[in-house]
């Protein structure tokens, strides 16, 4: 069977949702996409060792803030709150980088960097923090799941930004499984948030926008290639007229199963979606005499709750 093994999970057919931030003109917290320090672009796949900026940006419906409290839950087996000071001092890339985002605040022994404070002119890695504004850093997080940063100005206002106002840094301890769908690291406590203008806004809601692995939809296409009468020159789904050939397969040495992954989002708000399966197919593995073979229908729920890729398997027989 002349099926190419690729050992990933990165198909995606349809258009994606989960593009940057976008925020509410009123009293809200948003975190957007991890910064990869060491690249100064976004996270694309957590390592452990990477050291990330989590950016959390708040609006006013006064447009400026006098005072905010945000508490987050992270998660504990991929994230650690804060970076050891020696691995940025080191990379000069990494240092530069993170200066870039503003004023860089350190734990109580200056021996971790712990937040960002975007609202106000970087300071040298090493130097005096400086600034209007207080940010105050707790050395740990509460109990190594959560982290609680107050803010206040000192009374003055200051004017909300399009940049986002905070980066808290986390340090990546753990992986995350490919197989791994819609995974949330981080949630916002909207109980313990609030922001202070002219009045003191409490429990205040807040969005995530980034999840690893996002999708609306998934399922998996599994062929067991011992029963295969015919040589497959390559697997496409179709979705609403359009289609998409998928040029990802897993199959584990010394197995027969062969699977496809396939991660779906919809621009439209579609409970679910019809997804028809074809394989190019041949009597000879050279293939010059290739045929569309139809592999059957699958419904797919795109209500952006999939956690795992639904396994679909091929009934060979027809």
């Amino acid at each position: 069977m002349k099926i190419k093994s690729i050992l990933s999970l990165a198909v995606i057919a349809g258009v994606t949702l989960f593009a940057s931030s976008a925020y509410a003109a009123t009293e809200s917290y948003s975190v957007g996409t991890p910064i990869d320090l060491s690249t100064g672009a976004a996270v694309e796949e957590y390592k452990v060792g990477q050291i990330v900026a989590l950016p959390v940006d708040f609006e006013s419906s006064t447009g400026s803030i006098q005072a905010t409290g945000i508490s987050l839950n992270f998660d504990n087996s991929v994230l650690s709150y804060g970076a050891d000071l020696s691995s940025i001092t080191s990379d000069s890339v990494m240092t530069s980088n993170l200066m870039s985002l503003g004023e860089v605040k350190f734990n109580s022994d200056s021996s971790k960097v712990m937040l960002v404070n975007g609202l106000f002119s970087k300071n040298v890695l090493t130097g005096a923090i400086t600034g209007i504004g207080t940010m105050y850093v707790p050395d740990e997080a509460t109990d190594g799941t959560k982290v609680k940063i107050p803010w206040a100005s000192g009374g003055i206002s200051i004017a909300t930004k399009d940049t986002p106002e905070l980066y808290i840094i986390f340090t990546v301890t753990g992986t995350i499984s490919k197989d791994s769908l819609n995974v949330e690291l981080v949630t916002v406590n909207d109980s313990e948030c609030n922001i202070g203008d002219n009045e003191s806004h409490l429990n205040v809601s807040g969005t995530v926008f980034d999840k690893i692995n996002a999708c609306d939809g998934a399922f998996k296409i599994v062929v067991d290639g011992s029963q295969l009468p015919y040589w497959v020159q390559g697997v496409d789904v179709e979705i609403d007229g359009t289609t998409y050939p998928l040029d990802a397969c897993v199959n584990a040495e010394g197995e027969t199963e062969y699977s496809f992954p396939v991660r779906l989002t919809s621009a439209a708000d579609e409970a679910s979606v019809s997804v028809a399966i074809k394989a190019q197919v041949s009597d000879t593995e050279a293939g010059p005499d290739t045929s569309l073979r139809d592999w059957g229908t699958v419904t797919v729920d795109m209500s952006g709750t999939a956690t795992t890729y639904a396994a679909n398997n091929i009934d060979l027989s027809k």
